[in-house]
C-alpha cells in the first residue's frame, strides 16, 4: 500500500492538469440520509468548483435514501443529479448505505468513482481531488483510501481526537488479528474512497454499514494489497453518532466480518474457538438490533 500525505495541497490546476495527461473520468457519489444541513454546501463546493471552475469532476451523484427531510430538493437545486435508491434496479429491498454505493454504478459513466459521506460539516475541494492524485499519476492504482483525524464532541466541546471509536475497539483488532494486510489501511471505515470502475463492479457489496469492510477484503482478494493508495485529507468533522447507533454499526460490520471470514477459512482448525467467540458475540447483541442486520448484496461481474 502506499501513502500520500501532501495531495491535498496540491493546486487545483496542477490536479486538472494530471487529469488531462491521463485521460480519466471521474465520477462523485454521495449516498445521503436526512443529510439536508451539509448536503448542500458539499454539493455546492464540487459543482462549482471542480465542474465550473476547473472541470475535474465529470459527474456528480446524490444517491438519496428514502429521506425524510429536504436532502433530495436541496442536493438537486445545489447542482446535483439525484437517484432514488429505492426507485433503481432492485426497488426497496434490501436498504442501506451499501445498496447506495451498489446501484450508484448502474448510472456512473466514468472511469473513476469516488464515494463521499454526504454530513461533513468542514468539507473542501481537497476532499475530491486528494483522493484523484494517485489514480491520475499512477495507471495501477485501482483503489484510494482516505484517512484522517477524527475529532469529537463531548459534552458540547470539540476534542482533537476520540472519534473512530467502532475502528480502533472493533475493525483495527479484527483486521491486526485475522486480515493483516488489510490492518495497514489506517481508517478501515473512513466513508471517503475511490475505486477504477471496472475494478468496483467486480465487487463484493453488503448493503448496510458492513460496505466498507466487505469491499476492503473483497478488494485484497481479487486484486491485492500493491494497488492500493490511502491519502491524507488532515481533520474530518462530522456528525458524531450516539452510542447505541454505534452497537447496531459494530453488530453489522461483526456480522459482515464473520461471513466472510468464513468464506475464505480463516475459521478453521486450531481457530474454532475464535469463531466461536465472535458468533457469541454477535448472538450477544438484542434481538432489536439484530432484525435491522442486512442481507448482502453481490455485484455481478
Amino acid at each position: 500500500m502506499h501513502l500520500h500525505l501532501s495531495a491535498r495541497n496540491l493546486p487545483l490546476d496542477t490536479v486538472l492538469a494530471l487529469k488531462k495527461a491521463c485521460g480519466d473520468t471521474v465520477s462523485v457519489v454521495i449516498p445521503a440520509l436526512n443529510e439536508e444541513s451539509t448536503i448542500g454546501a458539499i454539493v455546492t463546493t464540487i459543482r462549482s468548483e471542480l465542474m465550473e471552475k476547473y472541470p475535474i469532476v465529470d459527474e456528480l451523484i446524490v444517491m438519496n435514501g428514502e429521506s425524510s427531510d429536504h436532502t433530495a430538493s436541496i442536493a438537486k437545486d445545489s447542482g446535483a443529479t439525484v437517484f432514488g435508491v429505492s426507485e433503481g434496479p432492485g426497488g426497496t429491498f434490501p436498504r442501506g448505505k451499501g445498496t447506495a454505493l451498489w446501484r450508484s454504478l448502474f448510472y456512473v459513466k466514468s472511469s473513476i468513482v469516488l464515494y463521499i459521506d454526504a454530513d461533513i460539516e468542514n468539507f473542501t475541494t481537497s476532499f475530491v481531488t486528494a483522493m484523484l492524485v494517485p489514480f491520475f499519476e499512477n495507471r495501477s492504482t485501482g483503489y484510494v483510501k482516505a484517512f484522517y483525524e477524527r475529532p469529537i464532541f463531548n459534552d458540547g466541546v470539540l476534542h482533537a481526537s476520540g472519534g473512530g471509536r467502532v475502528t480502533e475497539l472493533l475493525i483495527r483488532p479484527l483486521f491486526s488479528r485475522f486480515f493483516p494486510e488489510a490492518a495497514q489501511l489506517i481508517q478501515p471505515l473512513a466513508g471517503e474512497y475511490g475505486f477504477r470502475t471496472d475494478r468496483a463492479r467486480k465487487l463484493l457489496y453488503y448493503s448496510g454499514y458492513g460496505v466498507e469492510t466487505s469491499l476492503t477484503l473483497d478488494y485484497l482478494k481479487k486484486f491485492g494489497g500493491d494497488s492500493i493508495a490511502q491519502v491524507d485529507l488532515g481533520v474530518r468533522i462530522h456528525r458524531n453518532r450516539p452510542l447505541h447507533e454505534l452497537c447496531t454499526m459494530a453488530s453489522v460490520i461483526l456480522q459482515t466480518f464473520s461471513d466472510i471470514a468464513d468464506e475464505v477459512g480463516i475459521f478453521t482448525e486450531g481457530r474454532s474457538g475464535e469463531n466461536q467467540l465472535i458468533r457469541a458475540s454477535i448472538a450477544g447483541c438484542t434481538t432489536e438490533l439484530l432484525d435491522q442486520v442486512p442481507l448482502p448484496i453481490i455485484q455481478e461481474d
